[in-house]
């Protein structure tokens, strides 16, 4: 009887901590997934305002995270999606990009102990596409195209 007793306490205990560390990785997860919603919203003008948007948003996933602990980067970007290529290649359109970082360290409370996680998103924004001027080549083969 004495080993079922210390049987259950310890499967208790196990369910326990499986139990903290599941909250703990959905909590991170679903809060990664709203860090990139944000991300796209990232602009040369509210970075203070999205840092106070995130240290509520993780609040509500009892994640602990202080303005200071966040980074927010809005930098020129050379690169291009493959759409852009495409586009650009097809027409000649040339495409300013912006790259927008969000990078964060959050606390996550486990067993009541708090683990670290450092969480990192990132997004190409589109700002400008310049369609050089002349005749593109679009409109040289609707001229070439016969009337209906």
């Amino acid at each position: 009887m004495r080993n079922f007793i210390i049987a259950v306490l310890v499967l208790g205990a196990v369910g326990y901590v499986v139990s903290d560390f599941s909250q703990m990785w959905r909590a991170r997860s679903e809060f990664q997934a709203r860090l990139d919603l944000h991300c796209g919203a990232v602009n040369e003008s509210n970075s203070e305002a999205m840092k106070q948007t995130l240290v509520q948003e993780a609040g509500q996933y009892r994640l602990r995270l202080a303005p200071a602990d966040i980074r927010i980067g809005y930098v020129d970007a050379p690169e291009q999606s493959l759409a852009q290529n495409i586009v650009g290649n097809r027409l000649g359109t040339q495409f300013v990009n912006k790259r927008a970082t969000i990078e964060c360290r959050v606390v996550a409370p486990v067993l009541g102990l708090g683990v670290t996680h450092q969480l990192r998103s990132s997004r190409l924004i589109q700002v400008k596409a310049v369609q050089p001027r002349g005749r593109s080549e679009l409109e040289t083969m609707m001229d070439a195209a016969p009337p209906f």
